[in-house]
């Protein structure tokens, strides 16, 4: 899987890159670990924001999910399906 390979380059392709992720969660290494928390813990990795698709970055709704914080990282959890006609906003891409 993709996660593994960066995990075993130690994310050289992302070092001093801002990174924004599109994940939900079946995002896992071989190991059962979240994309998410392998990435936001690795040091060589800026990781800045989380994309969710339409049931949630835990895939744990069966509706419309609003933008919101991560409570584990912290980081800001964009929902791709932000407006009510599920689409993206442009502002969720700023920075």
């Amino acid at each position: 899987m993709g996660i593994d390979v960066l995990e075993a380059e130690q994310f050289a392709p992302l070092i001093n890159q801002k990174v924004g992720l599109i994940t939900n969660h079946t995002g896992m290494n071989r190991q059962w670990q979240p994309t998410i928390d392998l990435m936001f813990q690795a040091e060589a990795v800026q990781l800045i924001a989380l994309f969710s698709p339409e049931h949630g970055i835990r895939g744990t709704v069966d509706t419309w999910v609003a933008s919101s914080i991560d409570s584990l990282t912290g980081l800001p959890i964009h929902s791709l399906y932000s407006s009510k006609n599920y689409q993206p906003v442009d502002e969720i891409f700023n920075g």
